[in-house]
Order: structure tokens, then sequence, then C-alpha cells
């Protein structure tokens, strides 16, 4: 089975949305060193701080404090957010042709081609307008439901894959 599809900005949002769920359940996010840091220094910063005023905390304090963590938070996930966009013309935009085949599928772009076994595809989640084929915890083909012309196609599609991936289909 062949498939074109052409992902854009809104499919990867989403699919990020999903995949955070994902990763969720599997495991907890635990304290990294850049959050240790983050904290320690604005612990440190409002010690010296309420060490100069006598230990005396007001409203405008609590409140420039509340502020400025806030402003600090929103640069840390704007800049997280950046780094997680993909390229406009990379691996995950742009137009992508699967072929499902016995062996795997292959994935095949302007810029480059791929093939993946069956055995390496860990879950298959069918979504409410995608299906995510999660190959790694954190990495996934998004196949928009929008691809398919008709629901038989829909259904041959959902078929091959429980062929070849059974217990692993995933309704969400």
């Amino acid at each position: 089975m062949r498939l074109d599809v052409l992902l854009n900005n809104k499919d990867f949002n989403k699919y990020t949305a999903s995949a955070i769920k994902f990763w969720s359940k599997k495991k907890k996010r635990k304290f990294n060193q850049i959050d240790i840091f983050l904290y320690a220094g604005l612990f440190i910063v409002l010690l010296f701080y309420l060490l100069g005023n006598d230990l005396m905390l007001n409203w405008v304090d609590f409140l420039t404090g509340f502020i400025a963590g806030i402003l600090l938070l929103l640069m840390v996930l704007n800049e997280q957010k950046k780094i997680l966009e993909p390229k406009e013309n990379g691996f995950v935009f742009g137009p992508t042709v699967y072929e499902f085949t016995d062996e795997g599928i292959m994935i095949k772009k302007d810029n480059n081609e791929s093939f993946t076994k069956w055995d390496t595809v860990e879950r298959v989640f069918d979504a409410k307008e995608y299906f995510y084929i999660f190959i790694d915890h954190n990495l996934a083909y998004i196949i928009p439901k929008r691809t398919f012309l008709s629901s038989e196609k829909l259904q041959e599609f959902l078929s091959l894959l429980n062929q070849f991936l059974p217990g692993k289909v995933l309704n969400k």
C-alpha cells in the first residue's frame, strides 16, 4: 500500500500533544540540572533579598518575584519550543511517500529515503484524526486520516497494520 502524506505545523503540534501523553504514561519527568540551577539561583537571590530586608516579605516583594519567575519560565518554554520545532523542508514537513510492504515501511522524501522493519515499530496509536506509528518512545510517523480518500482505504490500512503489528495497534 502506498500513501502520499503532506504534514503541516498543525499536524506536528497535535502529534506533540499526543506524544507527551504517551511519554508521561511511561515515566514521570524528573528534574534535570538546569531545573536545579534555576531554582537554586532563585532561592539564593530571594534569600539575600530577604536578609537585606530583615526577613520581612511584603506583597510588592512577592509579586515582583512571582512575575520574574513567570517571565523566566516563559522564556525557557519558548526556547524549548524553538528547539523542538522541525525545519520547514526537513524530515517532518513536506511531501512524504510511505510504502507499506511485507518487510516494513519505506519512507521517501525529496531529500532522503529510509526503511523501517515491522519489528522496529513499538506501537501504533489510532487517534481521532491520525495514526501515530511509534518507532521509538519519542519518534513516530504521522499519518493523517485525511490522507485516505475513502473509508474502505482507511479500513484496508488498519487491516494492514493489524496484520503486521498484532496487538500493537491501540485506540486513543
